[in-house]
């Protein structure tokens, strides 16, 4: 009724296989843990990229709007001027026609 040797050794060899599996388990576990670590860094690198070129772009944005709006500025000046200068070069020649209409009569 006692334990006998072949069962001790079974259980042991046993106790061993499920230690093994066990520690398999772990190193598999410490491994897909550093890749997935390794994946997060490698997605905060791309993110952190992207953003910097996200800046550049909309930086680049910010610039071609100022320069398109002191264009538009610019231009818009010019026209307010053209518009004065018509006005005077009207009145002007209204003057002149005046004047000639003057000196045939």
């Amino acid at each position: 009724m006692g334990i006998s040797f072949s069962q001790i050794i079974l259980s042991t060899i046993l106790f061993c296989l499920g230690y093994y599996f066990k520690a398999r388990y772990e190193i598999n576990q410490e491994e897909e843990i550093r890749n997935f670590k390794g994946t997060i860094q490698q997605m905060k690198e791309d993110h952190k990229e992207e953003v910097r070129v996200l800046k550049n772009k909309y930086s680049q944005l910010e610039r071609a709007k100022d320069f398109l709006q002191r264009n538009f500025l610019e231009f818009q000046e010019k026209v307010k001027l053209d518009r004065f200068d018509l006005i005077v070069s009207k009145k002007n020649e209204a003057k002149t026609i005046t004047k000639t209409l003057k000196q045939f009569l």
